[in-house]
């Protein structure tokens, strides 16, 4: 669980789908790939309303490689925590 000024709190929102797109191919063809997924999976309507402060958001359709991805899903999972929003299985 989260902690926000040394008290515990819960999620608000979760986002589910996202860590399935995920996997263990390391290719740059793949993390450009996926990325375009995650981009469409969070625009999409059930979920683009907690992502609109997410300024990175669009970087996801336009990364060149593995290492891009990963620094890109570094900041979401930032992010995520910050907004109290948890990444969950389907």
């Amino acid at each position: 669980m989260p902690h926000r000024n040394g008290q515990v709190v819960g999620w608000k929102h979760k986002v589910k789908g996202l860590r399935e797109l995920l996997n263990t191919d390391d290719t740059d063809t793949n993390a450009i790939n996926v990325g375009k997924k995650v981009y469409k999976l969070l625009n999409n309507s059930l979920y683009k309303k907690w992502f609109v402060n997410f300024n990175d958001l669009d970087e996801f359709l336009f990364i060149d490689g593995l290492e891009a991805f990963n620094d890109l899903l570094d900041r979401l999972y930032d992010y995520c925590d910050e907004n109290l929003i948890w990444v969950d299985f389907k």
